[in-house]
């Protein structure tokens, strides 16, 4: 079984989270649905579907096979009906709800319960992700952000700037820009957050939450808490689906699981249980305005009983973030994902990666992986950060994930769209990579970074040069790494233990010397010692032996250095300059090798010093013996 006790999720539980879930990233708003139509009926539809798109077409290709294994495991599952789906008009007003390329959510409702899930990962999601880790800028933060945009946009990258949508509407996006500065001048408030500018309303969110809350909630995530409140209060008169069933139950993958667990604390009242795949966390400072709004009883009540994580055990979205589901209510199930290429671990994070599809039943449960732990650490230090650098490292984060992997800024739709989102990623570009990289090189040299390298090389070191190159590198610098904490270790202890001889060896002349000589029955006394022992005078010699355990391992490092290390490297460095693909200039990396080199010559003359002092001890210790038995 899955559970440790009775509150956690059953094995049936989950595998019909999961699977609405999936169901949410079929082409669901480009076909014809209505309101009640099964789940078996949606399918049909979606398959007698003959006008979708290539990644529709796609989209069905990968997700349909696990939705059907599903149902031959549990075909009571197709009877559940469809309704409250955002991207249609359920208000009347003649369009939309929600455009389904931003929030998308629905509701499944079977039996006694509802499932109210939340799609994830739709066009600018990941930069919206970014954005849900820090509170709203200030007005004056955003209008002095875009103004400089205005003077700079030369400086776009040329991939932005020869995107034809934003070419074609030049005058739409500076007219923007404009309108920005208007704002300026008219709104030189400093004490205003733009989310209060217009919110000034004393409405409160299900009675609870003021306008304060949208300080640290992302657009989408705002799309999420409206069309709660429309489920709650429905503008037709009809009975609300929080009031009709016994069981009300929130799930959601990726964003619609960040999106899932905002409405759980918000909405805890009519919720019985959130469970979230592999949704990101919050900012630390939503954590503590919920501590704060909802009490720190109420606060953990809803974390300990309500609230808990489905996640692949090497998903690398839910650990970003400070994530409001305590470790205790996470499942870890095995994704299943082999790596043949590196951008295989995207894979990670695929919704279907829950199912088995052979069998329709979840995923096998297991424990976080090298990956996951790898994330988690580097989120734990960014969630450290002060608000501007974690932004700004967030939004960098997220780059790769935004264009790369969904498909760049052909996602957008509006040119407005890309505007807004091209003034955070430019003004927040320098620095984020600067701290970004900070962090992921310090991480690197945890035990999670090893744990990942040793993952990534471990699966596809036999299979790329390049992989398996960087990998020696890593273990090089690694074991560079280890040796320098080593040194420093004993280094410490060296001095700690010279000082404390040193020491000691004063307070017992200090003792000498307030005799006014010494006696013979002294003398008589020091020659029944040997000659490290002790008298009434108390010890008299200083324990330089440890000297030579240094110098014994300075030696070592050095032959590690110089007959392993730095020849690894120059290999590395060779293999490099025959890549032709390589991007990266290999000087980089010979300057990595001098500092070592540099490094370890350092360590050469340190050596010698620690000779001389062990030299100079025993000329020392041999005088002063000779003396206190009378000699020279």
């Amino acid at each position: 079984m899955v559970m440790e006790n009775n509150n956690m999720p059953t094995e049936d539980e989950l595998q019909e989270k999961a699977l609405y879930d999936i169901v949410q990233y079929l082409p669901l708003s480009s076909v014809y649905l209505k309101e009640g139509n099964t789940l078996n009926d949606v399918i049909k539809i979606i398959e007698s579907s003959d006008e979708l798109s290539d990644n529709e077409q796609k989209a069905i290709a990968e997700n349909l096979p696990v939705i059907k294994a599903v149902l031959r495991d549990r075909p009571e599952l197709g009877k559940a009906k469809i309704s409250n789906m955002s991207w249609k008009d359920n208000d009347g007003d003649g369009k939309r709800d929600y455009d389904p390329e931003g929030m998308q959510a629905c509701t499944f409702e079977r039996d006694n319960q509802v499932y109210i899930s939340f799609r994830g990962t739709p066009k600018r999601a990941w930069i919206d992700n970014a954005k849900g880790f820090v509170r709203d800028l200030n007005l004056l933060e955003v209008v002095a952000t875009a103004l400089k945009l205005v003077s700079d946009v030369h400086h776009f990258s040329p991939s932005i700037m020869n995107n034809s949508l934003l070419r074609s509407n030049t005058g739409e996006i500076v007219e923007v820009l404009g309108k920005l500065g208007e704002i300026a001048s008219k709104n030189l408030m400093p004490q205003n957050d733009i989310s209060t500018m217009d919110n000034e309303s004393d409405v409160k969110l299900n009675n609870i939450f003021d306008q304060e809350l949208y300080k640290y909630t992302s657009p989408m995530q705002e799309e999420a808490l409206a069309y709660m409140e429309f489920l709650k209060h429905p503008s037709d008169g009809r009975q609300s689906v929080l009031d009709k069933y016994e069981n009300v139950y929130v799930t959601g993958h990726s964003k619609g699981g960040n999106e899932a667990t905002l409405v759980t604390m918000v909405y805890s009242d009519v919720i019985d249980r959130c469970i979230s795949s592999d949704g990101q966390g919050f900012s630390p400072e939503f954590i503590e305005y919920m501590k704060k709004t909802l009490g720190e009883d109420r606060f953990k009540s809803i974390q300990d009983t309500q609230m808990y994580g489905f996640h692949g055990n090497n998903d690398y979205v839910s650990p970003l973030g400070k994530s409001a589901i305590i470790e205790e209510n996470k499942i870890y199930f095995d994704t299943g994902i082999k790596l043949e290429k590196f951008f295989d671990i995207f894979g990670n994070h695929f919704p279907i990666t829950m199912i088995d599809e052979k069998t329709g039943e979840i995923a096998r449960i297991t424990e976080q992986g090298p990956i996951g732990k790898f994330i988690a650490l580097i989120s734990k230090k960014l969630m450290a950060l002060n608000e501007t650098d974690r932004q700004d490292a967030a939004l960098v984060a997220m780059l790769p994930l935004q264009y790369p992997y969904a498909k760049g800024i052909q996602m957008f739709d509006k040119p407005t769209d890309l505007v807004w989102d091209s003034i955070d990623i430019y003004t927040s570009l320098k620095n984020g990579v600067s701290v970004l990289s900070n962090i992921v090189s310090e991480s690197l040299m945890e035990e999670e970074g090893k744990e990942f390298v040793d993952y990534v090389v471990g699966e596809l070191g036999d299979k790329s040069v390049l992989i398996r190159g960087l990998g020696n590198a890593y273990y090089a610098v690694k074991s560079v790494d280890k040796a320098i904490t080593t040194i420093n270790h004993w280094m410490d202890g060296m001095l700690e233990y010279v000082k404390n001889d040193w020491d000691e060896f004063n307070r017992t002349l200090d003792k000498y010397n307030e005799q006014d000589i010494v006696k013979d029955k002294d003398l008589e006394n020091l020659k029944k010692c040997e000659a490290y022992g002790t008298s009434d005078l108390g010890t008299v010699a200083i324990n330089y032996a440890k000297t030579k355990e240094l110098v014994n391992i300075l030696d070592e490092m050095n032959d590690l250095v110089e007959g392993r290390i730095l020849p690894e490297m120059e290999d590395i460095a060779d293999t490099l300059r025959r890549l032709s693909f390589w991007r990266v200039e290999v000087r980089d990396w010979t300057d990595i090798k001098d500092s070592i080199e540099k490094s370890n010559n350092t360590r050469k003359r340190f050596k010698e010093r620690a000779i001389n002092y062990y030299n100079s001890c025993e000329i020392m210790e041999a005088k002063f013996v000779a003396g206190m038995y009378g000699g020279k």
